[in-house]
């Protein structure tokens, strides 16, 4: 639907490069109908393995229009790790790199399933500091009442800065949400979301209304943005 109503305006912004509500749309159905074809829906499980990029959001909007549940791994993840959540999640797809690479450019275009609430939607791994990780599963339903919660009085006017990890619940507040509301994502690149000074500079910069800081980034952020609060 956003699509429609903002097909110019850019959906995603990182490091001067943007990509379009009706590119993101067009890339996720490629990803999603690439996907359904290989038998990947409902029920199933896709693993991301890419860089902090706009390609990683187009591949998890995908996998959430192919109906499947969505699990990110940060990169540089342990290969051992990365091997058992693989296992662990019975994964039906793995994507990464290579497989963006061979992703037909006009797939078969496929109806999009009608997602159940209870349907897993994403699945986060502990960081397994005690022994292996251990997935917990969020339902579309959970998904959805948690993007509805998010919203509050935030509009497509709005300017979000997506800081956490693409594996952490966090990104339904910082990139699911806005993106329901047809509002722009800045992303900020690993360097940049792991330094409090250039975070500000970047808010101050580029307008930012709205970003979600965890607790020990917010320390630092939040007195240096009083005048935006």
């Amino acid at each position: 639907g956003k699509a429609v109503a903002f097909p110019v305006k850019p959906a995603l912004v990182l490091d001067g490069a943007s990509m379009s509500y009706a590119s993101l749309n067009r890339e996720s159905d490629r990803i999603a109908w690439a996907l359904m074809a290989e038998g990947t829906g409902r029920g199933d499980t896709v693993v991301i393995r890419l860089p902090r990029s706009i390609d990683a959001i187009a591949a998890i909007v995908g996998v959430l229009k192919s109906g499947a549940a969505i699990c990110v791994m940060e990169e540089g993840y342990p290969r051992d790790r990365g091997e058992y959540v693989i296992h662990d999640t019975k994964a039906t797809a793995v994507i990464d790199s290579d497989w963006m690479r061979k992703l037909p450019q006009k797939p078969e275009e496929r109806e999009f399933p009608q997602w159940n609430k209870q349907d897993p939607a994403l699945i986060v791994y502990t960081s397994g500091s005690t022994g292996n990780p251990k997935g917990v599963v969020n339902t579309y339903g959970a998904i959805a009442l948690c993007i509805e919660g998010c919203v509050l009085c935030r509009s497509a006017h709005d300017t979000f800065l997506s800081v956490a990890s693409f594996s952490f619940v966090a990104f339904v507040m910082e990139v699911l949400t806005p993106l329901s509301i047809g509002a722009t994502i800045h992303i900020a690149n690993d360097v940049r979301r792991k330094d409090g000074a250039a975070l500000v500079e970047y808010v101050h910069k580029n307008g930012i209304t709205t970003s979600f800081f965890p607790p020990q980034m917010a320390r630092v952020v939040l007195p240096q943005l009083e005048d935006q609060l």
